[in-house]
């Protein structure tokens, strides 16, 4: 069987997998479409994913099965939440085909640029933490540095001092404003 649809997120990719939110033309159904990275060698069909694409996708899909032990992480109601109903795992690059893109996709490259210049500036750990609290990817941090913040009690720090960077936006949307640029 096979999936029609319009890819309705940003294509996160990070060194085990890739993964996006897809639409499904037929009752707006929405599904996870997770590849995960065999290998350093990424296909040409997933560097040219773009938010907004039309999308031709050969699978299965499934949907995760619910927690059955208490205080168990509900992969199924994490997905619900994110109103998303189903996942789909391609396993073979040539099982999916989209071409196309949305105007957003313009935002995203421009946000994945800076991040790929801030990332040879600096070193590993400053590159996650600039990453984290400037642009929200928190995927670099260690889990041990999570958990070291959770156990200090310092997670409210990180909250904080991401503040500055809403003051500095707004600050700058106000000046824009007066200038009559919206």
């Amino acid at each position: 069987s096979y999936i029609d649809g319009t890819i309705v997120s940003e294509v996160k990719q990070t060194k085990s997998k890739i993964e996006f939110i897809l639409e499904e033309n037929e009752g707006s159904i929405r599904t996870l479409v997770v590849f995960f990275l065999r290998d350093e060698f990424l296909p040409q069909r997933f560097i040219d994913l773009k938010n907004g694409a039309t999308c031709t996708i050969y699978g299965k899909k499934t949907t995760p099965a619910a927690s059955r032990n208490p205080a168990q992480f509900d992969y199924q109601n994490y997905l619900q939440q994110q109103n998303i109903q189903s996942q789909l795992i391609v396993n073979n690059p040539e099982d999916m085909e989209c071409t196309g893109s949305a105007i957003i996709n313009n935002v995203y490259e421009k946000r994945n640029r800076i991040l790929n210049y801030v990332e040879g500036m600096f070193s590993q750990e400053i590159n996650s933490w600039m990453r984290a609290l400037l642009f929200g990817d928190d995927s670099f941090i260690t889990d041990e540095t999570v958990e070291l913040f959770q156990r200090w009690n310092l997670s409210h720090l990180l909250a904080i001092s991401g503040l500055h960077v809403g003051l500095i936006v707004s600050f700058i949307y106000l000046c824009l404003v007066k200038l009559g640029i919206t």
